[in-house]
């Protein structure tokens, strides 16, 4: 006669071990495919920097200002600044 606690012990231990094993297998996949879509964004900045700088082009600009102060120091600040590659520059 079968022993049907241990059988199903068993069948339980080896249905945890394929799920254990589907799952990694799942990690270590999505991890390479992370890794693929990180070096390709990286080489996309790369080029975009590269062309950028090849065209001469400024990417920020920004306004410096100094206020005086009560002791006769002068207190530097920026006043304005605008990133030329948004959407909206004055943003």
């Amino acid at each position: 006669m079968a022993d049907w606690s241990k059988i199903a012990s068993l069948s339980t231990a080896g249905g945890t071990l394929v799920l254990a094993i589907v799952t990694f297998s799942s990690v270590r996949a999505s991890h390479a495919s992370a890794r693929i879509a990180e070096q390709a964004l990286l080489i996309e900045l790369r080029r975009r920097s590269r062309a950028r700088a090849r065209e001469g082009g400024q990417c920020a600009v920004s306004r410096f200002g100094l206020s005086p102060t009560e002791d006769g120091s002068w207190l530097p600040g920026v006043s304005r600044h605008w990133r030329l590659d948004g959407v909206n520059p004055r943003d």
